[in-house]
């Protein structure tokens, strides 16, 4: 077992959660802002 590889996991991870959390919202803005019934 890779001790090095799990810290390095536990370092990224919380990274790309936050990535995909902005990714998720900006999608989510961008599309109710395609919808002509909520503008």
């Amino acid at each position: 077992m890779d001790l090095r590889g799990c810290f390095l996991a536990l370092e990224i991870h919380p990274m790309r959660v936050e990535l995909g959390r902005e990714t998720l919202i900006f999608t989510m803005i961008r599309a109710w802002g395609d919808d002509p019934g909520y503008t």
